[in-house]
């Protein structure tokens, strides 16, 4: 971050896909920011690196879905952009049983949790109920019947 003579923060840094370096130094104008394509990357499920370690997997075994972090060299050291239209988080505890709808990419998530009463859409945001079961009305009323 640079200081303009007005006295603001001017952000030097740079969109760009950026490998981690041995050792590890943060440069004087900041981390990268990776492309906006890697914005659902998480480290160490990497799809694309994954099928490269393919012939070495057992598939019976499920490895294929296990945690595979590549070599230092090759692990990205650049800034996961948000989504579009993120927003500032919800505050505990209200964050408990809220959140931005924009901060979540995954809007199948509501269509295949929906009907087990674990997460449901409400207006801008995503809520959980609490107490979600495979029972449309909750266990309770299940057991009760």
């Amino acid at each position: 971050m640079l200081l303009t003579l007005a006295g603001t923060a001017k952000f030097s840094n740079r969109v760009a896909l950026t490998y981690r370096k041995t050792p590890l130094v943060i440069p004087e104008t900041g981390v990268d920011v990776c492309p906006l394509t890697f914005n659902e990357y998480i480290p160490c499920h990497d799809v694309s690196y994954v099928a490269t370690l393919a012939p070495s997997l057992d598939f019976s075994r499920k490895e294929e879905l296990e945690r595979h972090c590549p070599p230092l060299e090759k692990r990205l050291f650049c800034l996961v952009p948000p989504p579009k239209d993120y927003k500032i988080p919800i505050k505990w505890p209200l964050s408990r049983d809220y959140v931005w709808r924009s901060n979540v990419n995954h809007t199948h998530l509501a269509e295949v949790k929906g009907g087990q009463n674990w997460v449901h859409e409400k207006d801008q945001l995503w809520w959980f109920p609490g107490g979600g079961t495979h029972f449309k009305h909750g266990a309770s009323e299940y057991i009760e019947r």
